[in-house]
């Protein structure tokens, strides 16, 4: 999705929010003050709705370097990395190297997971100490024993200065559970577009509260995508690519549409009809002859 130059219908209002956001943290007049506003913002939204791609949109359209962090692929600081930086130290990396920038934190909702080890409670570490924009000072003064990584030429506080006032952290999660039964249960709210969506209580019931507590009470939430959404978001895309993909995509999708909405399918049911109609357009292009394999007795098998 990240080759589209502009979020799409559903995604726009997150976005603009995000924006906004963005601009009150690298823009707004609140450096020289003794309290720094909240500006650590959640996105919840099903697996496949985009929120990946709106942080690399927003870090494409404000020219910053953008460094992702997901929880599955965590390395934390002791442990063997096999050649691998372990997670603090990169960041800490990124930090020293870029004066601005942008972190991204995600499967946050992994976070609050049952079966405390001690793998995930030294996750749960680091990952408030980044959260918190705080420096594990432990970790930059035993550096040369976690990794092969440069000796880091700043202090703690100059890293954590820079990480209060220079880097907007974004956190997003799927709590795809909440979206799966949102016709069952009914959800409280209702975004613009009519598609129910869990309540801040529902998440603090799947997700400890020290977690939601390190980011603004007003999260973002990218709405499953109902019939009419889906048709429309094919629309969109469809405009944006080659006529010779449109038909195909567009007979796909009046078979497909039920189950992508019912799985909650969401960007990667385009993505899917994309496949389909691209493997059409190659067997069936008269420009190119199809090449094709030989047989196995050919083979001598």
């Amino acid at each position: 999705m990240s080759s589209f130059a502009e979020p799409v219908g559903y995604q726009r209002a997150v976005y603009r929010e995000l924006r906004e956001i963005a601009a009150d943290f690298y823009e707004g007049p609140w450096h020289s003050l003794a309290v720094a506003p909240r500006t650590n913002v959640l996105v919840v939204g099903a697996s496949g709705g985009g929120k990946t791609f709106l942080s690399q949109h927003l870090a494409s359209e404000l020219k910053l370097p953008l460094l992702s962090l997901e929880y599955g692929n965590w390395i934390v600081c002791g442990a063997g990395s096999r050649g691998a930086t372990h997670t603090l130290r990169l960041v800490y990396h990124f930090v020293h190297k870029h004066p601005r920038g942008m972190i991204a934190l995600d499967e946050i909702d992994k976070l609050g997971g049952d079966g405390a080890t001690d793998w995930t409670r030294s996750v749960h570490l680091e990952a408030f100490s980044i959260l918190d924009k705080r420096v594990l000072t432990g970790i930059i003064e035993n550096a040369d024993a976690f990794d092969d990584q440069p000796r880091l030429v700043m202090t703690p506080e100059q890293i954590e200065e820079r990480l209060v006032s220079s880097y907007l952290m974004i956190g997003s999660g799927a709590w795809q559970h909440l979206w799966r039964k949102h016709e069952a249960a009914g959800f409280g709210r209702q975004n613009p577009c009519g598609s129910l969506l869990p309540t801040y209580k529902e998440l603090v019931a799947s997700l400890r509260p020290e977690i939601l507590n390190r980011f603004r009470s007003d999260i973002l939430f990218l709405p499953p995508l109902a019939h009419d959404d889906y048709n429309a978001l094919l629309e969109e895309i469809l405009v944006r690519l080659p006529e010779k993909f449109r038909p195909t995509m567009t007979a796909a999708a009046v078979s497909t549409l039920n189950a992508a909405v019912e799985t909650q399918k969401g960007f990667r049911w385009v993505e899917e009809l994309l496949s389909i109609a691209v493997r059409h357009v190659r067997r069936n292009r008269c420009d190119h002859p199809r090449v094709q394999a030989p047989a196995l007795e050919d083979q001598g098998l």
